[in-house]
């Protein structure tokens, strides 16, 4: 008799599972799904992983980008159903138009890795895909430590897909792209780079002499410093939050680096396989600083203000991101943004990761 109610009981619990799965499951309609389908079901607290089932069993009728994915992440997706929305989509080649879509654009999850780039010694260079879309700069919400400077909060769109660098440039780095040496420090560069290693007093032109050396290699890519706005999307790779994980797991910083940077890779990469985005070295980009430019920022691609405030010896101050390994853990922030020393300055907490795009044919 015991064995018999302990039976039904069990019985009766997968016949449960089994009804609410099909109620669960029952809004959508057969065959693909749509975007709007899955927006229901996420407002429903349908879990993602049923989502995702139904995903791979039936395909999807939309093409995923980074604007639909920001979308569905303010609807409760799961990082783990973004990526494979983003698998089905690149793999859809039911139709002849899916076909040669795939085939002409060869579409790619973010942080896909692609080509790396050989240096001598056979050092190299690695690369994520970053690809187009929007996210909110600035400011990240609920974050109390922000300054006046990360504000207003707005909306930034990159309309063009670019490969960013999979780790800040390293001493090994620099030393074969500008002393033709070998030498086997991983560590990022600063700027105040030991001459043999190919520094100088004169930063800024070292940089631009490092950025033109791999362009003369005349391959399909032009190599180029982030613009600050790429630098906080591939940061936030689709993070709302002020840390795209807990903060000792992602980045080196003042409670944890004992005084000194240490080798690139050692901490945990973002969602788009990008290492040390925070902590470390702090990282130049191409923008001129201005405390206000928040407040003018065009949506689409911005280049940052004509016209920065002055740096130190009265030159024009660049914008640095990042922090580095001294920096407070209120400090370390995704959104936290400050002028650098002008480009003529040594420092030792400056280093920069490289982006690079395809050649207009």
């Amino acid at each position: 008799m015991r064995r018999s109610a302990i039976f039904y009981r069990g019985a009766m619990r997968r016949v449960s599972r089994i009804v609410i799965l099909l109620l669960v499951l029952q809004p959508f309609s057969f065959g693909t799904i749509s975007k709007d389908e899955i927006i229901v079901q996420l407002r429903r607290s349908v879990p993602s992983w049923v989502i995702e089932h139904r995903a791979r069993s039936q395909g999807i009728t939309f093409t995923m980008d980074e604007q639909i994915a920001s979308e569905l992440r303010s609807k409760g997706a799961s990082e783990s159903l973004i990526r494979i929305l983003f698998e089905i989509s690149n793999n859809n080649r039911s139709t002849p138009a899916g076909r040669q879509e795939h085939v002409t654009k060869k579409m790619s999850l973010p942080g896909t890795r692609t080509e790396p780039l050989s240096l001598p010694f056979n050092v190299t260079m690695d690369f994520v895909w970053i690809p187009p879309g929007e996210f909110e700069m600035g400011c990240s919400y609920n974050d109390v430590d922000c300054t006046p400077n990360e504000l207003p909060r707005h909306k930034v769109r990159i309309t063009r897909g670019f490969e960013m660098g999979v780790y800040k440039v390293t001493h090994q780095q620099w030393a074969a792209v500008m002393s033709n040496k070998r030498i086997n420090s991983t560590v990022p560069v600063g700027w105040a780079l030991p001459t043999n290693y190919g520094g100088s007093a004169d930063e800024r032109l070292d940089l631009r002499k490092f950025l033109a050396r791999l362009n003369a290699r005349d391959d399909k890519y032009v190599y180029r410093l982030p613009t600050e706005a790429e630098w906080e999307y591939a940061a936030r790779a689709g993070t709302i939050e002020r840390l795209y994980g807990p903060l000792d797991d992602i980045a080196w910083y003042e409670d944890n680096s004992r005084g000194i940077p240490h080798p690139v890779g050692q901490k945990k990469a973002n969602a788009w396989g990008l290492f040390d985005m925070i902590g470390n070295v702090s990282e130049w980009c191409s923008d001129r600083y201005s405390p206000d430019y928040y407040k003018e920022s065009p949506v689409d691609d911005p280049q940052g203000p004509d016209h920065g405030v002055k740096g130190e010896q009265g030159r024009v101050a660049f914008t640095v991101r990042g922090q580095v390994y001294l920096s407070s853990a209120r400090s370390v922030r995704v959104s936290n943004r400050w002028r650098g020393p002008d480009f003529y300055t040594t420092d030792y907490y400056d280093g920069f990761r490289v982006v690079r795009q395809r050649r207009a044919p």
